[in-house]
């Protein structure tokens, strides 16, 4: 971490703070005095951009995100062209209890330690293809993939996740699924969604976050043949996965899967996870995890009940429910404690520089 770097392009520019991982500068921090609007260190990253980051070989064109702080209030953001950049696209970070994180100390502490920064910079970003930008994923966001891919390591049990609308579900089931994809131990990775007009946007979104990442299932034979295949990351319907399963046409080529180590993710599985479809599902594969995405919960006082007046099977019945989260964060708990590792970047550093620019 360094300080006041001057820059000279079209004006001489001095940063506050940047942060260099293994020499390149991938965070800067812009850090404005108690009582002025987050607004004016956002312009002034902005005028950087405009004036100096160019120059110097272009170094600071390697940068990442930027942190802005006025002590009180502290927020981050990717970084993007100047011109399309939007300051209803900065973000608090917040707790695994969702509580927000403002003040600057307790920001340098959660979101600044190396193993969180290190993460966000190389998971956590991502390269938005067709509009050519970059997104940052906002907390609860990354608490839900991390919990999703710690379970997936360490455990065999299911969870769902609690969003709400607008709350980026897309891009939280994306990443998940990604990340799910590199992992030696997982076969397959099949996001499973109700609809068909659903199957087409979900592939156009999936696609648009990592090109040809997913290619479509046009019948159930293509579903089938991507089974077979080494194809790591399946979009399909519902009703395609229910009949390559239950058709005799295609149980001898889904035959060899019914042991694979795979993951499924549902879409809206409040709709979908419930009586024979599930059941024929959960029967068919005997080693799959599964994940679903609801923004309306199926609990025992508004489940739907059975011929004998109990609950229809769900995702998260039995010994694998899961507790519910709150206000669309991640409802999967932690299964250990992350090491106490301190970060370089040290709170106590980052409040004397905060200091001693309130002194000027």
């Amino acid at each position: 971490m360094t300080h006041q770097i001057t820059m000279e392009g079209k004006y001489k520019n001095r940063y506050d703070v940047t942060l260099l991982v293994n020499g390149l500068p991938l965070v800067q921090i812009e850090l404005k005095r108690r009582g002025l609007e987050m607004k004016e260190a956002f312009n002034q990253t902005n005028r950087y951009h405009r004036h100096s980051f160019s120059a110097g070989y272009g170094l600071f064109g390697y940068l990442q995100l930027f942190v802005i702080s006025n002590g009180v209030n502290t927020k981050y953001y990717a970084n993007n062209p100047v011109n399309r950049r939007d300051f209803k696209q900065t973000f608090f970070w917040a707790d695994e209890d969702n509580k927000k994180i403002s003040q600057l100390s307790a920001f340098a502490e959660a979101f600044l330690e190396k193993c969180t920064l290190s993460k966000m910079i190389t998971k956590y970003i991502v390269l938005h293809e067709s509009d050519q930008l970059l997104m940052a994923l906002r907390p609860y966001q990354f608490y839900a993939v991390e919990r999703i891919v710690e379970r997936v390591q360490n455990t065999t049990k299911n969870g769902y996740i609690w969003h709400t609308t607008g709350s980026g579900k897309t891009l939280t089931s994306f990443k998940a699924a990604q990340i799910l994809t590199q992992s030696p131990h997982v076969h397959k990775v099949v996001f499973v969604v109700d609809r068909k007009d659903l199957d087409f946007q979900t592939i156009k979104e999936f696609n648009s976050f990592q090109e040809g990442s997913v290619d479509a299932t046009t019948n159930t034979a293509t579903l089938v043949k991507q089974f077979e295949n080494d194809t790591p990351l399946i979009v399909t319907t519902l009703q395609k996965l229910n009949t390559a399963i239950s058709s005799p046409r295609h149980l001898k080529a889904m035959e060899g899967l019914r042991e694979k180590r795979m993951v499924f993710i549902f879409d809206e599985c409040h709709r979908s996870q419930f009586g024979e479809t599930h059941k024929r599902i959960t029967d068919f594969f005997g080693n799959v995890q599964m994940f679903g995405f609801t923004g309306t919960p199926i609990f025992a006082e508004n489940a739907a009940k059975n011929a004998l007046g109990r609950p229809a099977a769900s995702l998260a019945s039995g010994s694998r429910r899961v507790q519910p989260a709150k206000f669309g964060r991640p409802s999967l708990k932690p299964t250990t404690q992350k090491p106490a590792i301190r970060s370089p970047t040290s709170p106590q550093f980052l409040t004397s520089l905060y200091s001693r620019q309130q002194l000027n």
